[in-house]
């Protein structure tokens, strides 16, 4: 990023700001090998007073006090000692011959000359060479990944006209593009920050719908300083923190241009007054009205995660409605029932353990027929949020068809339902599953009661038998649902 930055630099000179395009054709190519990186360009090139800098004034750059460029510490240059051994530059500046510099970081020496006119193809341009690259980091050398990093790195610097960055490896190409934040579907948040003499802060945010590998992130003259989550500078003063800007459902960034300075690392900025008014400027301005969309967002990405168990728990209903069924046919009682369940899973244990280990495990035919009846089975539990009474207050539940819906706003249902840390994902405890039995049982009772044409006659000699077909039915769809929850958790916790 470092030399690929230095070559945007060098293009400072030819780009329009009103047009926002280059005067002429900037072509910036990454050739990666298996142990060497060259960076070309077609841009200003070094003539040998400037190439002669890098060695003698160490820590001095000639672009400090450019409004546009990047470079302010002149240290850049000598980043490779972190990753090779061996740098080579080749430029060429107008009116100029072909200079060569090699520096050997092993060694510490290097060698300053003149170079074949033909080892440059264009009349101006550097080529950066970097080789004996150190083995923990021939993994960083994958395409792909320089690709993206570029792309991410100077995404607002791509979106200049008439610029082109393209990496190549072995017979492919590959160029590198901006993201497109206008097809982000969400709520846009634009907010200029003006100080008088310094400059303007640019803020660029979209809530939305979730962003793959797309956060939002401190930008300093198109380039990418570092993700505002891990701008620790900001984030102790942040009310939102992590809520906020570890979001899934944000992304943008913020431009600093020229308010802010960053730190030589490239990851902060200084610590000046002007850094502590924009940070106050965006937690006053900013945050609430995240804040408020993200939550809004929040609730709606709970509902959708919600209705990702409906066809488990539908299926543990029907289960239980026909049990419940079969024992008004029979005449059963709901403990004897239970007891020739369990029986029923003996007996099948010891079934299975008699068997050689190569044949398959017997399974019960009676299980079997009941996850057929299950597909064809029309009775279901949906979840919804506006579920409200005639006097537009909650309602627990309502019957609608053969449909039991079950009312996400309501105060008992908020009160049982836990979510992640980050807020987004909802937690399936063992009292919200009570809660649905409970919930689920006693709107499908109520239901067979209106159906059925005795109604509430055929409980006037016993009062407490309805109250005991409640509990039946309860306590047989809690069973099941709890056998259940590892599934129901893998299913809510899914992001896709």
């Amino acid at each position: 990023m470092e030399y690929i930055d230095n070559s945007i630099d060098a293009a400072e000179t030819v780009f329009n700001r009103k047009t926002g395009r280059y005067n002429k054709p900037v072509r910036i190519n990454v050739y990666v090998g298996k142990n060497s990186v060259r960076v070309t360009d077609n841009c200003a090139g070094m003539d040998q007073e400037m190439l002669t800098r890098l060695i003698s004034n160490v820590g001095d750059s000639t672009k400090r006090h450019s409004t546009f460029c990047n470079g302010q510490f002149g240290f850049g240059v000598h980043a490779f000692r972190a990753a090779c051994d061996c740098i080579r530059f080749r430029t060429r500046s107008e009116d100029s011959c072909v200079k060569e510099l090699e520096m050997n970081r092993r060694k510490e020496q290097f060698s300053l000359g003149d170079a074949p006119e033909d080892s440059l193809t264009s009349p101006t341009g550097t080529e950066v060479v970097l080789s004996k690259f150190d083995a923990s980091w021939l993994e960083g050398l994958d395409p792909i990944d320089i690709v993206k990093e570029i792309s991410y790195h100077f995404d607002r610097l791509l979106e200049r006209k008439n610029m082109r960055i393209r990496v190549f490896y072995k017979d492919r190409v590959q160029t590198c593009k901006p993201f497109n934040y206008s097809k982000v579907k969400g709520t846009k948040i634009f907010k200029n920050y003006t100080f008088p003499g310094i400059g303007n802060v640019e803020v660029r945010l979209v809530v939305g719908t979730q962003v793959s590998q797309r956060t939002t992130h401190f930008v300093a003259k198109g380039r990418r300083i570092n993700q505002i989550v891990d701008t620790k500078s900001f984030m102790r003063k942040s009310r939102g923190r992590y809520a906020i800007w570890a979001h899934p459902f944000i992304c943008g960034y913020v431009e600093v241009n020229s308010v802010l300075d960053p730190v030589i690392t490239r990851d902060e900025f200084r610590r000046t007054s002007t850094r502590t008014a924009m940070y106050d400027h965006m937690i006053a301005d900013v945050e609430p009205r995240l804040h408020k969309l993200l939550k809004k967002a929040n609730e709606r990405r709970r509902v959708v995660a919600l209705n990702r168990l409906e066809d488990v728990i539908s299926g543990c209903f029907n289960i239980v409605i026909r049990k419940d069924n079969q024992r008004m046919k029979k005449l059963i009682s709901y403990e004897d029932q239970q007891l020739k369940k369990r029986k029923r899973v003996m007996d099948l244990d010891d079934l299975n353990e008699k068997q050689p280990k190569k044949q398959k495990i017997v399974h019960d035919p009676e299980k079997i027929k009941m996850a057929k009846r299950i597909k064809k089975s029309n009775f279901g539990i949906t979840f919804v949020d506006d579920l409200l009474d005639e006097d537009s207050e909650p309602m627990r539940a309502e019957i609608v068809g053969s449909t039991v819906q079950i009312n996400v706003i309501h105060p008992d249902f908020k009160d049982r339902i836990r979510y992640s840390k980050d807020g987004r994902h909802p937690l399936v405890t063992e009292r919200l599953v009570a809660y649905l039995a409970n919930v689920a049982a006693s709107a499908f009772k109520s239901d067979h009661l209106m159906k059925s044409k005795e109604g509430l006659e055929s409980y006037r000699e016993d009062h407490s038998k309805l109250f005991q077909e409640i509990l039946d039915v309860t306590m047989s769809l809690e069973g099941h649902l709890r056998e259940k929850l590892g599934l129901m958790q893998r299913q809510v916790g899914d992001d896709e």
